[in-house]
């Protein structure tokens, strides 16, 4: 796996993930809960 497209996958990815939780602002207290209950 070449080292570009790591990245560029895991840019791409994180860019999703912020996106969700833009959308999704009250995702962020479900997300503390989430991390809390583990």
């Amino acid at each position: 796996m070449r080292f570009a497209t790591f990245v560029l996958t895991f840019f791409q990815a994180f860019h999703i993930h912020m996106r969700i939780l833009r959308l999704n602002h009250s995702s962020v207290s479900s997300r503390r809960r989430f991390i809390l209950a583990r």
